[in-house]
């Protein structure tokens, strides 16, 4: 596809925000890939977390040599103060964020901004991939006009990531990224997104490409952000729910609890694969998001949990000990320890 060749007459600007610390041996290939964009009415900002290695010297060289690029400094407090940061010097009409370890297909942007316009949506998403990307059909487009929000909660159509998105400027007006959080901070953003938004739109097509990094906060051993994100899951869900009282059906509560009995399964795989120390640390503490997680009604939940989440709860129900001994057997097994 060339630039914008949906027949479009005008290009909305595009802010593009990429938080990076020490990212000096990917990053370089996260600018290319946005500079090689069919769609070229766009800004990247790029929100240096006081790195130690060479990233910075690298977007500098970068920001020299095209004035779409903006370098920015932070001091080291963290992805949501970042990504905060970004917002708030943004031009765009439309907002969508990059890591600075993934990459993105050529037409990433001008098929988020085409479906945008097309369907009218105040959020557009494509899938990522974890893998290489394909040159692909394009895939079916999910349009999500009902309740945008109940689809998020349970990933029906999105995966949880706040990038792979592309947000109005007006659906993200007042709403930041919770800098007491580091992990699940994009789901607490991606809840209150998509319950501002009145339609979203869902292309099935990997335009995205994200990378696993081994040493990120969600692999690590289990620490206060890991019950903190459980909690503030809970919290935005409880607070939706019980604004809604009279006016939400039981399948629709139900729908939206799977968003943080979902961070709970996490919580207690994170516990689970922790080392022997950090498990000892956090005996009792986990103990009641284990008895709250045993105690739900599986019944009421299965449908929307899935067949892998709902698994996952069987073999915990054998009991913490059991189930860390099974899934860390599991990872040596598959070579992860």
């Amino acid at each position: 596809m060339s630039e914008f060749s949906s027949g479009f007459s005008s290009s909305p600007l595009v802010s593009v925000i990429i938080p990076v610390y020490n990212n000096e041996k990917s990053i370089a290939r996260c600018i290319d890939s946005l500079l090689k964009q069919t769609y070229c009415s766009f800004e990247l900002i790029v929100i240096d977390n006081n790195s130690t290695d060479k990233t910075m010297s690298i977007c500098k060289q970068y920001g020299g040599s095209d004035s779409r690029i903006k370098i920015e400094s932070e001091t080291m407090q963290g992805v949501s103060f970042a990504r905060n940061h970004g917002l708030e010097k943004m031009r765009g009409d439309y907002v969508t964020f990059v890591d600075g370890d993934d990459w993105c297909n050529p037409c990433y942007l001008e098929t988020l901004v085409s479906d945008a316009i097309t369907y009218n949506t105040d959020i557009s998403g494509v899938a990522f991939d974890r893998g290489e990307l394909h040159d692909e059909d394009k895939g079916e487009v999910a349009i999500l006009d009902s309740s945008p929000l109940l689809d998020f909660t349970t990933q029906l159509h999105f995966n949880a990531a706040v990038c792979s998105k592309l947000y109005s400027r007006s659906v993200i007006e007042g709403i930041r990224f919770p800098v007491h959080l580091t992990i699940a901070e994009d789901k607490v953003f991606g809840f209150r997104a998509f319950e501002k938004a009145s339609r979203a739109s869902f292309r099935n097509w990997k335009g995205y490409h994200y990378t696993v990094n081994p040493y990120s906060a969600t692999h690590e051993d289990i620490s206060d952000d890991h019950f903190r994100a459980a909690d503030a899951l809970k919290d935005e869900c409880l607070r939706y729910i019980h604004g809604k009282v009279g006016i939400l059906s039981e399948d629709d509560t139900c729908r939206l609890m799977c968003l943080y009995i979902d961070e709970y399964i996490n919580l207690i795989r994170y516990y689970a694969t922790s080392s022997i120390d950090a498990r000892g640390c956090n005996k009792e503490r986990i103990e009641p998001y284990y008895r709250e997680l045993m105690s739900i009604d599986m019944s009421r939940y299965k449908e929307f949990l899935g067949t892998k989440r709902v698994d996952n709860i069987k073999v915990m129900r054998l009991g913490r000990d059991t189930y860390s001994f099974l899934l860390r057997l599991l990872n040596v097994l598959r070579g992860r320890s």
